[in-house]
């Protein structure tokens, strides 16, 4: 079966879950795949051993095991190596930047362990892969060293890029930050687990998310993920967040005030109100039991005329009487407005920008024109002769951009 120009072929359902279907055999679709994702947990569950057999081996199960994608591009952090240790050393971006007043161990990323050089150099062996198979990567521009940007900035940008000429877009991370980019109806962000351990295998399905999906797993809408991931925090990027708000309680605080602005100025207002009626004893106030007025004497029934004395019931009484109630805070309102600077500042760090400086060529991201005799000569070199059967002649196709009427 075919759809115009595109391959399509049949394959099992955990494959084909993959992607949203609606992209396979579309012109208009783009699968962006986080790699830092890929290589993080491939290394994490296995290993340097196996990396490469299992990122690669997913890159293939994308393009060759279910139905082709008609475009696909690769978003790498970018990195330079270490020409003393081997390791590759992160290159600082404007996040990097907003934090370097801070302490080193409250910086951003910090104590993110580097990569040890043996992964460096699987990896780029799995670059020339990749690049044989023309497929591009997605790198953001960093020619200011200090106010560079990361590959969550670039997938935001492509996604922003590719919307915009009409074309359907999958997002391959396991990364709640990329639910930013959730837009509309259309499944955008899959949320991926691609390596699972043995007990979690026959229910790891990727998980499709549009609006609606975002909504089930977090209790609230894409709009809403950065202030949520703001109050939330993230250890593995060292964003401390609101300590003591978890999930509910930054879901819940987000349904009642919609914002995180909303919510700071609503609770410091309550906050502030209630510090200040700590002052208000001194105030000339009538007693609304007797009619004295506060400070003076007022009648009781036990003991005659007792002075208003500070923790006085008619003076608690007189004073309560001259004003509005307050709600009281509750303990994630009181968690929030304390270290509500961390909030701030944190939000800084999760917030996606979709304007980083990024190489745009839709026609190179079009699927084909694969360099085969290049690429099975550097899957030898791993060893990996069963991948060589997936390889064929297949001229990438024109990218056109969709007529009007066409784009939903």
């Amino acid at each position: 079966q075919t759809h115009g120009a595109w391959i399509t072929r049949q394959t099992n359902g955990q494959t084909k879950a993959m992607i949203p279907p609606s992209l396979y055999g579309d012109p208009r679709g783009l699968v962006i795949v986080d790699w830092s994702m890929l290589v993080r947990a491939a290394y994490r569950d296995d290993g340097v051993r196996d990396v490469a057999s299992l990122v690669l081996g997913k890159i293939w199960r994308i393009l060759f095991e279910g139905d082709m994608p008609a475009s696909m591009c690769i978003a790498v952090d970018p990195e330079r190596v270490d020409p003393e240790s081997g390791q590759a050393v992160r290159r600082r971006t404007w996040r990097d930047l907003a934090t370097a007043h801070l302490p080193e161990k409250d910086q951003y990323k910090a104590g993110r362990i580097p990569k040890p050089p043996e992964l460096v150099r699987i990896e780029h062996r799995m670059f020339h892969v990749i690049a044989a198979l023309k497929i591009p990567f997605l790198v953001p521009s960093n020619a200011a060293a200090e106010q560079g940007f990361d590959a969550d900035d670039a997938m935001g940008t492509a996604a922003k890029l590719a919307r915009a000429e009409g074309r359907r877009v999958a997002i391959l991370t396991r990364d709640k930050d990329m639910f930013q980019c959730v837009t509309d109806d259309e499944p955008s962000v899959v949320r991926w687990w691609p390596f699972l351990t043995m007990a979690e295998r026959d229910n790891g399905a990727p998980e499709q998310h549009d609006e609606k999906a975002v909504m089930r797993k977090l209790s609230v809408m894409p709009n809403q993920v950065c202030d949520y991931l703001a109050m939330m925090g993230d250890s593995s990027d060292n964003i401390d967040g609101v300590k003591g708000i978890g999930e509910s309680s930054a879901a819940e605080l987000l349904f009642t005030y919609d914002t995180l602005d909303a919510a700071l100025e609503d609770i410091s207002a309550r906050a502030k109100a209630i510090e200040e009626r700590g002052t208000i004893n001194e105030l000339d106030a009538e007693c609304t039991e007797c009619g004295a007025v506060v400070g003076q004497y007022c009648i009781s029934k036990t003991r005659g005329h007792a002075s208003l004395k500070r923790n006085h019931k008619c003076r608690r009484v007189a004073i309560e009487a001259m004003l509005e109630p307050i709600a009281p805070l509750t303990r994630a309102e009181r968690l929030l407005y304390e270290q509500r600077d961390s909030a701030i500042a944190s939000r800084v760090l999760v917030q996606l920008l979709d304007y980083a400086p990024i190489r745009w060529e839709p026609q190179k991201q079009m699927i084909g024109g694969f360099d085969i005799a290049k690429a099975r000569a550097l899957l030898d070199d791993f060893g990996f002769t069963n991948m060589h059967k997936s390889l064929a002649p297949f001229p990438k196709q024109p990218f056109t951009m969709p007529i009007d009427n066409e784009v939903e």
